[in-house]
């Protein structure tokens, strides 16, 4: 929005424009996803996986969980997750511990999410065994992962994005393989899914979504329709497809999708300059 010298406006008359307008955009900051733990190094033995991990704070503890597998991302997979006392607690010289007894049957190709609940952390992943997005709980500090417990069988999850431990959002593809359908499971209770009508027709590499207090925002890294471009030779003028890729957004309430806002755009993508990890975290009104 442009600033009150810049619009003529008196300031109160600027001030009633924002207050008119302060509900059709969202302001963001996009920064480079690359959490640094340096003051914690991570010692064990496992690797990384890419994007399957997540992370999430509790009380003033700070908790992980990534499938440790590296070799072969496309079979069943345990789950590593660890807590660390933050620098908040005024313990600097802690180390990570962690949380015993984790579910063995994640699918290692679909990201696992957080949440929390007071001093319990919930930890939701898609299970390779029964093709269902499950659920186990850890109190923190000390305590051990709870037997999964069941949200709902679903065939085709790519993408989980848990908002709160009483809701989670899911991408699945369709049976053509052609479209991504956007959906969540809600406890109020028990847990029922919704469906969305959005069947999005572009490759998703990328989700992740949050709580935003009145609605959830839901952010995908996805290829866009190609920019035409064309190229010379001699007297030839060939025409020519570019991939775009883009940030995008929806916003849910109450079982009802906006929309998709296109927030950030890469022209012309080629392997090192497309997105293909995403998170995304509200703080004192940025995302």
């Amino acid at each position: 929005m442009i600033t009150e010298s810049e619009s003529g406006l008196s300031a109160a008359d600027y001030a009633a424009l924002g207050a008119a307008t302060g509900d059709l955009a969202l302001d963001i900051d996009l920064q480079r996803y690359g959490p640094v733990w340096a003051a914690h190094p991570d010692d064990h033995a496992s690797g990384w996986s890419g994007p399957n991990f997540d992370a999430i704070l509790v009380g003033s503890y700070i908790v992980k969980a990534y499938n440790p597998n590296t070799s072969n991302v496309s079979t069943v997979s345990d789950i590593s997750a660890f807590y660390l006392a933050s620098e908040v607690s005024g313990i600097s010289d802690a180390s990570w511990v962690e949380i015993p007894q984790a579910p063995p049957d994640l699918d290692a190709e679909v990201p696992l999410s957080l949440a929390v609940d007071g001093n319990v952390v919930y930890l939701f992943y898609y299970s390779l065994f029964d093709e269902a997005i499950r659920y186990c709980t850890a109190s923190i500090p000390g305590g051990s992962w709870s037997a999964s417990a069941l949200v709902g069988a679903v065939a085709d999850v790519e993408f989980l994005m848990a908002t709160s431990h009483t809701k989670v959002h899911y991408i699945t593809r369709t049976s053509d393989k052609l479209n991504w359908r956007l959906h969540y499971y809600e406890n109020d209770g028990g847990w029922s899914a919704t469906d969305s009508d959005i069947y999005w027709p572009f490759p998703v590499y990328a989700a992740d979504a949050v709580d935003m207090g009145t609605y959830d925002l839901i952010m995908l890294a996805s290829e866009m329709s190609p920019y035409l471009g064309s190229r010379a030779h001699g007297t030839k003028v060939t025409t020519e497809a570019n991939r775009v890729q883009a940030i995008v957004t929806f916003r849910e309430t109450n079982g009802r999708w906006s929309d998709h806002k296109q927030i950030d755009t890469i022209d012309i993508i080629d392997k090192d300059r497309s997105r293909h990890h995403l998170r995304v975290t509200y703080h004192n009104g940025y995302l």
